[in-house]
């Protein structure tokens, strides 16, 4: 797999928490493990407000560009992220060849934007829009890590909610 096992620098205020979902089929849990990584690559590069080494490993096409936009808009207002991005209910819904299907949930509702010279936090009170339903396509790359390509997300899922 790729160049060995990430490390991630997320700043002191900054918690990722993804549940295992282990599925005990070695060829999804590969799948897993890389879209784990993925989602710390993404918090992480949020907490920069900009692409990072681990982000460009494991994002690509569509789903890169949508981040890197998104990363921009960070930096140019100058804000950054804190708290607690939980990500769990984890599924490989589809695996064939070098392309799979992941969906999953992340639970915002501890997690907030932060101003980064005068460190105020924009706390809001959790709501139904903390729950975010998402579907992501992840492709085998050259260098052998799986690479979400494809990512779209629900806000206001009932069902994360429950799930949570």
């Amino acid at each position: 797999m790729g160049k060995g096992t990430p490390e991630f620098d997320l700043p002191s205020d900054v918690k990722v928490v993804i549940d295992a979902d282990k599925t005990g089929d070695k060829a999804k849990d590969v799948v897993l493990k890389d879209h784990g990584y993925a989602l710390m690559a993404m918090q992480e590069a949020y907490a920069k407000a900009e692409a990072t080494g681990n982000f460009d490993r494991y994002w690509r096409h569509e789903a890169a560009a949508k981040f890197r936009a998104v990363f921009g808009e960070y930096k140019k207002s100058g804000t950054t992220i804190t708290g607690t991005d939980r990500f769990y209910g984890r599924a490989v819904m589809s695996l064939k060849g070098k392309k799979a299907l992941v969906t999953f949930c992340e639970d915002q509702s501890k997690a907030f934007d932060k101003d980064v010279k005068s460190r105020k936090v924009a706390r809001d009170e959790p709501s139904l829009d903390s729950f975010i339903e998402i579907r992501t396509v992840l492709e085998k790359g050259g260098a052998g890590d799986w690479q979400v390509t494809e990512y779209l997300g629900q806000r206001g899922s009932e069902s994360c909610r429950k799930d949570a």
